[in-house]
């Protein structure tokens, strides 16, 4: 009768290593499930972080380049720095110069004709304008509105609240200067084919090709 005995007593001793075997293992691969899925929703997080800033820089470079085709100041004797009192601040098909844009905000995103840009709905971009100066410590705004220069900062806000803030100097200089003594981004270029065929294209400088000679 004692052989069953320790038999029943190894029986129960096994499923009691078992149990707590079981258990241990529970709690390791919930362990490890909970780390993975937390992994797995920061990186996803991260890669909606940097579409958004890839699609912002998009943006803000779509509207940078309307703005630096237009005309450094108004060229009329009552300029203002902003809008003039015939344009109006809400449609940027009136703007004429640089500083019309000061303060302008779009939501959502639109091109100049006022056709909404796709894939931006929800989104925000302000643009600011100030004058500015070259000085000893370098590139710094300025109070005075016939400074030589323009700093235009485009701050774009997508659905998620994150924020992209591009900016670029624009120059009040000849068009005919080189385009490595100008702070331009783009520029005005008449392309003659023939006699009866111009047209009148804006051009990226920081893709100009540098002319070749034939000789």
């Amino acid at each position: 009768m004692i052989v069953p005995i320790q038999r029943a007593r190894q029986t129960t001793l096994r499923r009691g290593l078992s149990l707590i075997e079981v258990i241990v293992s529970l709690v390791l691969v919930s362990t490890i499930l909970l780390v993975s899925i937390t992994a797995s929703a920061n990186l996803m997080q991260d890669r909606s972080t940097i579409r958004s800033a890839m699609r912002a820089q998009e943006l803000a470079g779509e509207i940078l380049d309307e703005i630096s085709v237009r005309s450094f100041r108004e060229p009329n004797d009552d300029s203002v720095f902003g809008p003039e009192p015939d344009e109006n601040p809400i449609d940027r098909a009136t703007f004429d110069d640089i500083d019309d844009y000061d303060q302008y905000v779009d939501s959502p995103p639109t091109y100049r004709d006022g056709v909404v840009i796709d894939g931006y709905t929800g989104w925000t971009f302000q643009i600011n304008v100030n004058p500015a100066e070259s000085t000893d410590l370098g590139i710094v705004t300025s109070s005075d509105n016939d400074a030589p220069l323009r700093l235009i900062t485009i701050t774009c806000t997508a659905t998620n609240g994150a924020t992209t803030t591009e900016s670029i100097l624009i120059s009040e200089i000849s068009s005919n200067l080189e385009e490595n003594t100008t702070f331009d981004r783009m520029r005005r270029v008449n392309l003659d084919f023939s006699v009866d065929r111009a047209i009148n294209v804006s051009v990226p400088l920081r893709n100009q090709p540098t002319p070749v000679s034939n000789e």
